[in-house]
């Protein structure tokens, strides 16, 4: 068996170059891999953790930078200045740049050297170390060594990806509709009477990214209104359900504005006694009301999805409601009146 081994050996080789051969007229190997030239590192014999650290972060942002690196060990007994231009020039590499400490390896002052061959320049930086953090030292080695290398292969070295403008950075508003639902307090004040009458309301919306949108509200659940006559007294309750179109005109990263027209219904009841004896079982009704309404709106954004929003609606109803005490007309709802709202939204 040992006899065979050369000849194994041989006929290994013979298929392995009849292979390379046949890959190569094939063009089936993949060629190089692109580079923006070669840069040669110097480096000392004896490298401390320093220098090394900071060696292997620089040699990292060279190859993610697609240049070839390839290593030379630094003489300490010549000049780094005259190495770098040296090796460079003799191995026609883009540049060379070393790391090494001055005066002694355990010095607390480093010099970089970069030579730019096609440039024609050498430039070398100093800058002290702490020697408390080494870490902290290396990264801040490699930073400097970084920048100086890219300073001097500015037109290898590949450009940075283009700034944004403060436009760009605007996000682009998202192509789901949106749906806001609202929980407020609502004031009814009719120009036929005295003091508004108070509410609550439950709103939901879906927007559209164009600004347009359906909304629905509901209002009521408020305290009575009490109505004063010579001949009695009337406690009155109102409630509103409407559904209408609402256009989103202005929108901000913390404010935005709507119009809305609306359409619904109305209901109006009460209950009440007058003050003669002789009729003074409580009676009550209720009936119902078209309702129309245009407004406007605005919402200040309080954190992430809440809002806090208030509207204002011009209102009427048709036909009029009519409270009557004793027989008598005393009060006619729904004149021309205003609708008034502040809430907290919620945007999903």
């Amino acid at each position: 068996m040992p006899t065979l081994a050369p000849i194994l050996i041989s006929l290994l080789a013979i298929a392995g170059d009849g292979m390379d051969s046949g890959a190569l007229r094939s063009g089936s190997l993949p060629g190089p891999p692109l580079s923006r030239g070669l840069v040669i590192v110097l480096r000392p014999a004896d490298v401390d953790e320093l220098t090394r650290t900071a060696l292997a972060r620089v040699t990292g942002e060279l190859t993610a930078a697609e240049f070839q690196t390839s290593f030379v060990t630094l003489d300490p007994s010549q000049d780094p200045t005259i190495q770098v231009e040296t090796v460079a020039l003799e191995s026609r590499a883009v540049a060379a740049f070393a790391i090494a400490h001055i005066g002694d390896p355990q010095g607390h002052t480093i010099a970089i050297w970069v030579s730019d061959r096609v440039g024609r320049r050498t430039s070398i930086l100093r800058m002290a170390i702490q020697g408390d953090d080494i870490s902290h030292d290396a990264a801040v080695l490699a930073v400097n060594a970084i920048e100086l290398i890219r300073v001097s292969l500015a037109g290898l070295w590949p450009a940075p990806p283009p700034a944004t403008t403060p436009h760009d950075r605007v996000a682009k508003p998202s192509q789901r509709p949106q749906v806001t639902l609202g929980l407020g307090i609502t004031a009814q004040q009719d120009i036929a009477l005295q003091w508004p009458q108070l509410m609550s309301s439950l709103m939901a919306m879906v927007t559209w990214p164009r600004g347009l949108g359906i909304r629905a509200e509901v209002s009521g659940l408020g305290p009575a209104l009490t109505l004063q006559g010579s001949d009695g007294t009337a406690s009155v309750y109102r409630q509103h359900a409407s559904l209408g179109l609402a256009w989103t005109f202005l929108r901000r990263t913390r404010v935005k504005s709507f119009l809305v027209v609306s359409g619904g219904v109305a209901h109006l009841s009460g209950q009440g006694a007058t003050n003669d004896p002789a009729r003074a079982i409580p009676r009550s009704g209720s009936t119902w009301s078209a309702l129309g309404a245009v407004g406007i709106a605005a919402a200040l954004r309080l954190s992430g999805r809440l809002w806090l929003a208030a509207e204002i609606d011009g209102i009427a109803n048709l036909p009029p409601l009519v409270i009557r005490i004793a027989g008598t007309d005393k009060k006619q709802f729904s004149y021309p009146g205003v609708l008034a709202n502040v809430g907290l939204h919620i945007s999903f």
